[in-house]
């Protein structure tokens, strides 16, 4: 568990997924703190821990009821999710690091080149024309686009 100050308590052990220190500051004040209420109890699981078993469940792929039970319940982190999903959270934290990935290492904010990759789809005879990929061993369709 987290103390009101953010730091770990010996009742919880480390994950390798944990966010360190170091990343926690940098990201604190772009993850929103639990809605409260005067009339409502006060939250019991701090943002942190949140995202730690989040990142916990992407890292392991494990389903939400399987969390381990030293996280906040699967149910608390399963709506934190859905509701930082919503709200574009997620999508945008993740937009914010990516921006200072690729300013620290001395390049644009914005891509000047993609790639797009396909694969290899198998089909039956009638599936239109197609050929043999030599390098996947298997057939490639070629796909028809209804424009």
């Amino acid at each position: 568990m987290w103390s009101g100050l953010g730091m770990k308590t010996p009742d919880r052990r480390s994950y390798p997924s944990d966010i360190s220190d170091e990343e926690w500051d940098i990201i604190k004040d772009h993850v929103p703190d639990p809605a409260w209420y005067p009339n409502m109890r006060e939250p019991e699981h701090p943002s942190r821990e949140i995202l730690n078993a989040v990142r916990y469940r992407t890292r392991t792929g494990a389903s939400w009821r399987q969390l381990p039970h030293d996280f906040p319940p699967w149910s608390t982190v399963f709506k934190r999710y859905q509701k930082w999903t919503r709200e574009g959270v997620l999508q945008a934290l993740h937009d914010r690091l990516r921006d200072a990935v690729r300013i620290a290492e001395g390049r644009n904010v914005v891509p000047t080149a993609g790639s797009i990759d396909s694969q290899s789809v198998k089909s039956t005879d009638g599936g239109g024309p197609h050929g043999f990929d030599g390098g996947k061993k298997g057939q490639r369709t070629q796909a028809t686009h209804p424009c």
